[in-house]
C-alpha cells in the first residue's frame, strides 16, 4: 500500500498526519517506510536528522 500525504500550503499539519499514519501502520505490523521530502519527520519522531 502506498499512502501519500501532501498539501500545497504549509502549516496544516501534513507532517503530523503522515507521522501518525506511519506509526499506526507500523503498530499494526505492516511494513512501513516513511519518506519525508520536506525534512520535518526526524523532529516529529524524536530522532536525529540524517547527516
Amino acid at each position: 500500500m502506498l499512502v501519500i500525504c501532501r498539501s500545497p500550503k504549509g502549516g496544516v499539519a501534513t507532517s503530523v498526519v503522515a507521522a501518525a499514519l506511519a506509526l499506526c501502520h507500523a503498530h499494526a505490523g505492516r511494513p512501513t517506510v516513511p519518506v519525508d521530502l520536506a525534512g520535518d519527520q526526524p523532529d516529529l519522531f524524536g530522532v536525529a536528522p540524517p547527516s
